[in-house]
Formats: C-alpha cells, sequence, structure tokens
C-alpha cells in the first residue's frame, strides 16, 4: 500500500515536471506560458463501513492547488493545458464506535481548456471555458488503496485576460465548476482492518477560484 502510493506519487511528480518542461522549451510566438494558484471547495461522497454501517465523509473540504499551463490563442479559441497538484481536503473514517480517523487526499491534475472569448476590450478579454481533467489522486497513509488509480472529470468557468501595462504579464482570474465524471473511491477498500464501500454515485464535485499569470 505505501509503495503505491509512493509510486503514485513518483508518476505525478514526473507528468507534472515533463509538462512544465515541454511548455518551457517549445513556445511558439503565438503562445504564452504561466503559473496558476488558488483555492478550491470540493464535495465527495460517503463511504459506508460494511459491518457497522458507519460514514466516512469529507470533513474538511477546502484545500489550495498550485502549478503551471501553457497557453495557445488561435484568434478567439485558446487551448490551454496545464497541471496542477491539488490538495483536495480532509477525509475521515471511522475506526471505532467512537473514534475517527482523519487522511488527507491530494490530486495531480492534468486539464485542458477550451477557451472562447466572447468580446474585447482594451486591457480585458472575457472567455468562458470547457474541457476535461485527468487526475491521479493519492491519499495519506492507508487512505492510499481507497481511491480509483486515474479520474476523469470536466470543468466549465469564466475568466478574463488582463493585461498589465507596462509588463509583460497577463493575469488571468477565473471561476470554475468542476463535475466528476468517474467513481473517485473504489467499490470496496479496507482501512486498518475495517471493510468500507463507495458509493457508485461518488464523484468529486468543486468549485475553483484560480489566478493565473502568463509571461509573454
Amino acid at each position: 500500500m505505501i509503495e503505491r502510493v509512493a509510486r503514485t506519487t513518483r508518476l505525478g511528480l514526473i507528468a507534472l515536471l515533463t509538462t512544465f518542461f515541454l511548455a518551457f522549451a517549445a513556445t511558439p510566438s503565438s503562445a504564452q506560458v504561466g503559473v496558476g494558484a488558488g483555492l478550491n471547495f470540493s464535495s465527495l461522497g460517503d463511504a459506508t463501513e460494511l459491518d457497522g454501517g458507519q460514514e466516512g465523509v469529507l470533513d474538511r473540504s477546502t484545500g489550495f492547488h498550485v502549478g503551471g499551463f501553457y497557453n495557445l490563442n488561435v484568434g478567439p479559441i485558446g487551448l490551454r493545458p496545464g497541471a496542477y497538484f491539488r490538495q483536495v481536503g480532509t477525509y475521515e473514517l471511522p475506526d471505532s464506535e467512537d473514534v475517527f480517523q482523519s487522511f488527507d487526499v491530494n490530486l495531480i491534475e492534468f486539464p485542458i481548456d477550451a477557451q472562447l472569448r466572447v468580446f474585447t476590450l482594451p486591457l480585458v478579454q472575457p472567455y468562458i471555458l470547457a474541457g476535461p481533467v485527468f487526475s491521479i489522486p493519492f491519499g495519506e497513509g492507508d487512505f492510499g488503496d481507497a481511491t480509483e488509480d486515474v479520474l476523469v472529470s470536466a470543468d466549465i468557468g469564466v475568466g478574463a485576460e488582463i493585461s498589465v501595462p507596462g509588463v509583460q504579464l497577463t493575469l488571468t482570474p477565473e471561476l470554475r465548476y468542476g463535475v466528476g465524471g468517474t467513481q473517485f473511491l473504489e467499490d470496496q477498500f479496507e482501512i486498518r482492518g475495517r471493510q468500507f464501500a463507495g458509493s457508485e454515485a461518488d464523484a468529486l464535485t468543486s468549485v475553483v477560484v484560480r489566478l493565473g499569470v502568463m509571461f509573454r
């Protein structure tokens, strides 16, 4: 179990670093690279203990994310793949009748955003966005075997490209809503000798506030 978590973490970090390297190494004049960070407010279904019937819940659902992206514009349409580390929150599972154990849950996620600019102002270009997100979850300690290996979800949202006068920077504030498309938890998993079942409808949904900075 510990080896699986470590392997998943290594693969995620390798993919994250590879994305950054490719973005910076091969950037045409029409493209930009950038970094982004923000807060995410998540929702995740409960896990039911098979014997005792107690519920495990995502108790602390506010986390942060940080990463980078590659932005390519063709007229009013943009394509923006990225890679982010995301702290989902803390999942609590019953360890005994009145005692719960807390496990941190994180993701390495790879969004592929398609953007459409709705109109253009002198320094501001509002846009709408949508696209798939592929994620590698990894949980703390014994919770590492409770999650699926790869998650697929979709983001929709709004944002704006705000040019900063006098410097070669563009700010990209965004408000995003993420809809889970696949199950987050395994159908059945074991934590410290106790058997749990994830719900078939268990998918991670979230509201994300992000600020990006693009470099010209």
